[in-house]
């Protein structure tokens, strides 16, 4: 039982990092593509 929590823990840990790199990369386009037509 634990090595199956663990796994289902490690399992929600890595779906959670991917969804927050996705975020981070939707972040960073929408600043990198604002940014220099502001500033320009």
């Amino acid at each position: 039982m634990s090595v199956d929590y663990e796994g289902s823990e490690y399992a929600i840990t890595v779906v959670e990092i991917i969804m927050e790199n996705i975020v981070d990369a939707i972040h960073n386009r929408t600043v990198e593509v604002r940014l220099p037509r502001s500033n320009s």
